[in-house]
């Protein structure tokens, strides 16, 4: 069953008569909801339990109070600081001017008019595409990796 279910039965066993017995980690998750008295009675020894648990008695008679819980407000926007505005705004400037000069000619060459100068604007303008692979496993869709790499 866990080791909570077989404390909470050891702390029923060895709580006061009218008492209420806590361990450490269910009062710690308590503690500042509650308006109780509480006794700490120590490092207690509980049987099929490992190892010491601190137990906590709670006094009973005086009426709990749960203290009222904080509401739950979402995080506060970070605030970014001006030198990232200004960074971003640069760079897409600069994406912006970049796509215009390409889209308006500045990567277009002049025709080949010799033989000579071809090679030089040939690496310049190239594109290499590799082959696809087919990775289906299947040989009969090797057309299909073949038909894209063509293309």
């Amino acid at each position: 069953m866990g080791d909570g279910v077989n404390i909470a039965a050891r702390l029923e066993g060895i709580a006061a008569a009218g008492a209420i017995c806590l361990s450490e980690d269910a009062y710690r998750q308590v503690k500042g909801r509650l308006d109780l008295a509480v006794t700490d009675l120590g490092q207690t020894r509980l049987k099929n339990i490992a190892e010491p648990i601190r137990v906590y008695s709670l006094q009973v008679g005086i009426p709990a109070h749960a203290k009222p819980v904080m509401e739950a407000r979402p995080p506060a926007p970070k605030r970014r600081s001006a030198l990232v505005a200004l960074i971003s705004g640069i760079a897409a400037f600069v994406a912006i001017v970049g796509g215009a000069w390409h889209l308006l000619g500045g990567n277009r060459a002049a025709p080949i008019v010799s033989n000579a100068a071809a090679p030089a604007e040939a690496a310049h303008l190239s594109i290499v595409v590799l082959p696809f692979a087919n990775l289906s496993n299947d040989p009969g869709q090797d057309y299909f990796a073949d038909g894209v790499t063509e293309n």
